[in-house]
């Protein structure tokens, strides 16, 4: 992570809130950084000291408005120096600032650090390869969805016949999903071991992957 000042800390002047002062210097802050990912923005950040029973508000802002609002609050714990929080919920192609308030078991609060404006990376429609593969018990699907659409989601064998359904023409929102499959078919019976593919439609996109059933 870099360290605070290399990355502008406190870059924009901050307006008053009930209940957190204006930004103060805390010699906590040792540094933070901030990382987007498919589907997801990181924050991360680290403190040169901890005192017990303190917590973590981190809170969002839209670019568009100036006002912050609490979207996880983390307790840290004992000796604990290194935190980090993901925000699965910020909409791919959207611009938005994190703060991160320190709340000390005794007396007030400060903000710790505030970051510039951040754009959610656009997610993708894909399906990735699943884990494990080849695989005897349960595999997993993880795939994404660029933008809203009807996704369906099925597995086939090597003959094009179906053979179990995960996701049936589901509206889904921009992101990255998961499913599992057990290696059974729709009625619960064990599929034989042998090559499958798992098929996924989103929209008007299809895109298909080679699974291995072993026994």
């Amino acid at each position: 992570m870099a360290g605070c000042g290399a990355i502008g800390l406190n870059e924009c002047p901050l307006e008053d809130e009930p209940g957190v002062p204006g930004i103060a210097p805390s010699p906590a802050c040792n540094a933070y950084g901030v990382l987007r990912e498919e589907g997801s923005i990181r924050i991360e950040w680290s403190l040169t000291a901890n005192e017990k029973g303190s917590v973590f508000s981190v809170q969002r802002s839209p670019a568009s408005r100036r006002a912050f609002m609490e979207i996880r609050e983390i307790e840290a714990g004992p000796g604990e120096l290194d935190f980090m929080y993901i925000d699965l919920s910020c909409v791919p192609g959207s611009s938005y600032r994190y703060r991160v308030v320190y709340r000390p078991a005794c007396g007030d609060p400060c903000i710790l650090f505030e970051t510039a404006k951040y754009v959610a990376s656009a997610t993708p429609t894909a399906l990735h390869p699943n884990r494990p593969n080849p695989f005897s018990a349960v595999t997993e699907l993880r795939f994404s969805v660029g933008e809203r659409a009807k996704t369906s989601l099925a597995i086939y064998d090597a003959g094009g016949r179906l053979v179990r359904i995960l996701a049936n023409s589901m509206t889904l929102e921009p992101g990255s999903y998961r499913a599992t499959w057990n290696g059974r078919d729709d009625a619960g019976r064990p599929a034989t071991a042998g090559v499958y593919f798992c098929r996924m439609k989103a929209g008007e996109e299809t895109i298909s992957r080679k699974l291995i059933l072993v026994k």
